[in-house]
């Protein structure tokens, strides 16, 4: 088993306890050659099916090797996950995510890409979620390559701007690799769980970014 499989496993692992159920549809942004949407695929047919399994991918030669390794349970679309187009009417999904990938985008696209998870969040009770490297990790990990770092309260400012709020956080402190619990150099996790859900209250605050 590959230290990516055992990755994976733990985030779905969390999405298991949180957001999994039968006939979900997904949307995955910034997909790769889409290995967590088989690991999802796999366990939504256990749970007895699964909806609609997209993912955006910007590299061509991911998407060409996720959509033949995917065959015929989930498509892969090339695009920039800060501004695509998946037809009209715009698709919904119960589950946006996002593994990885915030860190890597620019932070003047950051408006665009949390419009653009919005317009395909509008679903009663769909729910966002973001797997990051901790702020310390993004700081001090020197095997890793990060464009920025990415607080999290970023995120949250951001989707309020939308009407999503945090429904659950969490430090991924099980983060193994090659079989062991690996943490950042000032001892807390490595990677972070974060998962929005729209607000029902008005608790939601406006944000100061604007969009480019």
């Amino acid at each position: 088993m590959t230290s990516m499989f055992v990755y994976r496993c733990e985030r779905l692992d969390y999405l298991k306890r949180h957001v999994l159920r039968k006939d979900l549809s997904v949307l995955d942004l910034g997909c790769a050659a889409g290995n967590p949407l088989r690991l999802i695929s796999n366990e939504l047919v256990r749970l007895g099916g699964y909806g609609n399994l997209t993912g955006i991918e910007l590299v061509p030669g991911w998407v060409s090797a996720g959509n033949q390794a995917l065959e015929n349970f989930a498509k892969i679309v090339e695009g920039d996950v800060t501004k695509f187009s998946l037809g009209s009417p715009l698709p919904q999904y119960d589950l946006v995510m996002m593994n990885d990938v915030m860190e890597h985008i620019m932070t003047n696209r950051y408006a665009c890409l949390f419009r653009s998870i919005a317009m395909h969040a509008m679903k009663p009770g769909t729910f966002i979620y973001f797997h990051i490297p901790s702020p310390l990790t993004q700081l001090y990990d020197t095997g890793q390559y990060f464009e920025n770092v990415v607080p999290p309260h970023v995120i949250i400012d951001g989707l309020a701007t939308f009407g999503y709020e945090i429904y659950d956080f969490e430090q991924d402190v099980d983060t193994l690799i090659r079989g062991k619990t690996v943490r950042n150099q000032a001892g807390s996790s490595k990677y972070i769980h974060m998962l929005f859900k729209k607000s029902t209250t008005f608790k939601v605050f406006s944000s100061s970014q604007k969009e480019h």
